[in-house]
């Protein structure tokens, strides 16, 4: 919510021409790197949320180039410290890099709800592309709307072509029910914006057969937590 305020605000500094437009940039780009440190598909985010700034504000960087090197420098700066931090500080310490499918829970939750809802449209060889990646047989089973942990459990670590492969079958389906996307991706992160939804930490132990058993904050805690968040 914060991220999304500050993103409106920036908008309304630059169409004004005011002075708190490079404070707010700043508090624009701290917020970005924790955004990617916190969630590693953050980066997604917050790279286009800055594309997107600097898009707005094209007329107003054309009155002198040096706006618009400080911008791209605020903006952009956040990204190249957090590839910094991924990709070589890391490795350095010999950290063991997380999984990937972190960064296609996305994906993951529409591809499962397109198996759910139209289960009749995917022919053979779709699910022998998809279980390259996901196991399709459990893919109806364990789709949680709201939650895609237990689908990034399952990712399988394909080869890259076999991922390009799935990855172009996830677009045709897209094109055939673009409507099952949106709603995927809104029960997934409607709950980060939504006033009142109480978002439950839920952390999950696989079992055999993907099976996980769900432990969640104790029920009695539940007035002082909301009363906590407001």
């Amino acid at each position: 919510l914060i991220y999304v305020l500050l993103f409106l605000e920036i908008a309304k500094d630059i169409r004004e021409e005011k002075q708190e437009l490079w404070r707010h940039l700043t508090v624009f780009g701290g917020c970005s790197l924790l955004l990617m440190l916190l969630r590693v598909n953050g980066i997604y985010l917050a790279v286009p949320s800055a594309a997107g700034v600097l898009l707005f504000g094209k007329k107003f960087w054309k009155k002198g180039r040096k706006l618009l090197l400080k911008a791209v420098f605020l903006l952009f700066l956040p990204v190249g410290i957090f590839l910094a931090y991924q990709d070589w500080l890391l490795p350095k310490l010999g950290v063991v890099p997380g999984s990937i499918a972190m960064a296609f829970s996305i994906p993951f939750q529409q591809t499962a709800r397109y198996a759910r809802d139209y289960p009749e449209e995917v022919t053979e060889e779709e699910k022998a592309i998809i279980n390259e990646v996901l196991d399709y047989d459990y893919l109806a089973t364990l789709y949680n709307p709201n939650l895609s942990d237990p689908l990034t459990y399952m990712y399988r670590d394909p080869e890259k072509e076999e991922l390009a492969a799935y990855f172009q079958l996830w677009f045709r389906q897209f094109l055939r029910h673009p409507g099952v996307y949106v709603e995927a991706t809104m029960n997934n992160v409607y709950g980060m914006f939504y006033p009142g939804v109480d978002n439950t930490i839920i952390f999950f132990d696989l079992l055999e057969e993907y099976g996980y058993n769900n432990f969640e904050q104790p029920r009695a805690l539940a007035a002082y937590r909301q009363k906590m968040a407001g």
